[in-house]
């Protein structure tokens, strides 16, 4: 459980809001921790500022299903146990940093899942991250909730504002993967109230 929850929060401590989103809809994302070989299919319900987050797991040590549900600045883990509220302070933050960093690279439009993209290849410290930064989302870094923020994504913001992250890959200068996350697709939508009770 232990994996699953630094999982969780690795992948997703990752945004900054700065105002109530706007965007109501479905988004599908895979993620992969390079550290604890575990893989979690996510599907992402959003709507006026709640959140509510199903992964299914699977890896090395742990597998499973359970949703995140974000609401009132509140989060709450909910599985065939039952539901548990996840205070701010037992939050592990990632094991990389990038608020101090260089800009590698900038290169040209490639098409990925369906959003056209451009690749920034950032390092900071013993870490390169290759981030594919896509405009013609419905979706913007300011509609995710506040406890989904690090250093990267402000990075992100900074090098390419009013862009959404479709891929992001953190690997160490060795090659090693620590981390990577890619939207398949983002799918604006009447969601029911239901999703976030």
């Amino acid at each position: 459980m232990k994996n699953i929850i630094f999982l969780t929060f690795t992948i997703f401590t990752i945004f900054q809001s700065v105002a109530q989103g706007t965007f109501e809809g479905k988004i599908v994302l895979r993620s992969e921790n390079g550290t604890t070989k575990e893989t979690s299919d996510i599907t992402w319900y959003m709507k006026n500022g709640q959140h509510l987050l199903s992964y299914v797991n699977s890896g090395t040590s742990a597998s499973g299903n359970y949703s995140l549900l974000s609401k009132e600045g509140k989060l709450e883990m909910i599985n065939e146990r039952g539901r548990v509220s996840i205070p701010a302070s037992g939050m592990k933050k990632p094991d990389y940093d990038f608020t101090v960093y260089k800009l590698l690279n900038k290169e040209g439009n490639k098409m990925l899942n369906e959003f056209l993209c451009i690749k920034y290849t950032i390092e900071s410290g013993n870490n390169v991250a290759e981030v594919w930064m896509a405009d013609d989302a419905d979706l913007h870094i300011k509609d995710f909730p506040e406890v989904m923020q690090s250093s990267l994504l402000s990075v992100c913001d900074n090098l390419h504002q009013g862009g959404i992250p479709v891929q992001l890959i953190i690997k160490e200068k060795t090659g090693k993967l620590l981390f990577s996350q890619t939207i398949s697709y983002i799918m604006p939508c009447a969601v029911a109230d239901e999703k976030f009770k």
